[in-house]
């Protein structure tokens, strides 16, 4: 049995290409489109050039209208303002009317947009306008005839261009000039985008390499003899400081132990030297240069000997041991050790100050979390930009619009762009 269609597709005479840049597809069919559209073309236009004169006369009329005396002049005062303020209100609503009338230009979309906005403003026209139509009919005559038949005959003209753009040929037509100019809108947003994506993919690279500059920047300083100077009088630091907690927990501690008796005796003396110790025990004892405070705890000790304080015996015993730790020698030491601490501290200060390699290294270190973060910004720009560059697909757009012509022209159009 013989294939038909297989035959067909043998015998049959392909469709010559024709290569036309895509900003000339617009107008390559729009000529192509004078064979089928020709004669439509031309009633349009002659429409065109109807509705500028229509318009020219219902201006000449409503010029007329404004100018035009009362026929029937014998009115009350009352009636004769009424008729005259009508008459006023009308002109200008009609001139305001036709001031906003633009004639579209011989294009299909233009037109059909053009001929919609007309029919809602001379709905709103008429609508405002008809009691004050009536009453100028009965005294100004032939002049508001003359307007109200003018306006006819541009609402005859409008009516018959919209008959026209919205036959089923100019329809398809008129949808393809909108995909070819949408088309070139994405060709031109494509291309801004394929430039900003050329700028950010040159952006990254310089990034890349500014922050592999910086970490060797950072790696070398942190292998310097200065870097390892810092960190070594820093170490030092931190553990002046960690001896100087420990000093404070355990001189703490031991004033913790006999708060209890210690809050009672400085109840009982006044004694308000006991309350700075609980607090701030270090700085305290570095301000009682004279230890009174080992006088003060030995009378404690005596109160809680004659059990002038009451304490359980546990807590009695506490006191009295605590007490007989924390002697002069005692108070000598560690006063003289936190003073040994405090200034080996401050001179290991006044070193770490005159080291410039920490702040060269912060500087380096900000130079490289602003390049980081600009980094991140860039690649999400890049992501931002290839996922609307693929949203956009101008190759299957431009198949898909080369198969609707040749469906629609029988021609193979090749439709170029860069």
């Amino acid at each position: 049995m013989v294939n038909i269609s297989f035959l067909r597709r043998i015998f049959s005479v392909q469709p010559e290409e024709t290569k036309i840049p895509a900003i000339e597809l617009g107008e390559w069919l729009d000529s192509f489109s004078e064979d089928k559209l020709g004669a439509i073309k031309k009633r349009i236009k002659d429409n065109l050039d109807s509705l500028q004169e229509s318009l020219l006369k219902v201006s000449q009329a409503v010029n007329s209208l404004s100018n035009s005396e009362l026929t029937n002049e014998n009115l009350s005062p009352r009636e004769l303002h009424v008729v005259k303020g009508n008459k006023m209100s009308y002109v200008k609503k009609a001139e305001h009317f036709l001031s906003a009338v633009n004639i579209p230009k011989q294009d299909y979309g233009e037109i059909a947009f053009f001929c919609n906005w007309f029919e809602n403003e001379l709905e709103d026209f008429s609508k405002s306008t008809i009691k004050g139509y009536y009453i100028l009919k009965n005294y100004f005559g032939d002049d508001a005839y003359n307007v109200a038949t003018n306006i006819k005959s541009v609402e005859e003209r409008v009516i018959s261009l919209k008959e026209l753009v919205n036959s089923k040929e100019v329809k398809l037509l008129n949808q393809f000039f909108e995909r070819i100019k949408e088309f070139n809108i994405s060709i031109i947003r494509a291309n801004k985008l394929t430039s900003e994506l050329a700028e950010c993919e040159k952006e990254l690279k310089s990034l890349i390499e500014r922050i592999e500059s910086v970490n060797n920047k950072i790696n070398v300083l942190k292998n310097s003899s200065d870097f390892e100077l810092y960190n070594k009088l820093e170490n030092e630091k931190v553990s002046i400081e960690k001896q100087l907690k420990d000093i404070k927990i355990d001189l703490s501690k031991k004033f913790l132990g006999m708060q209890r008796a210690l809050k009672k005796f400085e109840h009982a003396s006044g004694e308000n030297l006991v309350r700075k110790y609980l607090s701030d025990p270090i700085n305290t004892l570095l301000e009682d240069t004279s230890l009174a405070i080992v006088d003060v705890l030995q009378r404690l000790k005596k109160e809680v000997d004659k059990d002038k304080i009451s304490l359980k015996e546990k807590n009695k015993k506490k006191v009295q041991e605590s007490v007989e730790k924390l002697d002069k020698d005692y108070f000598d030491r560690i006063s003289a050790k936190i003073k040994q601490l405090q200034e080996q501290k401050s001179l290991l200060n006044t070193q770490i100050e005159k080291q410039t390699v920490m702040m060269n290294y912060k500087e380096l270190q900000y130079q490289l979390e602003h390049l980081d973060r600009k980094n991140i910004d860039t690649q999400t720009e890049i992501q931002n930009i290839n996922s609307e560059l693929s949203e956009i697909n101008l190759a299957f757009t431009k198949e898909k619009l080369e198969r609707e012509l040749l469906d629609f022209t029988n021609k193979h159009i090749i439709i170029e762009y860069s």
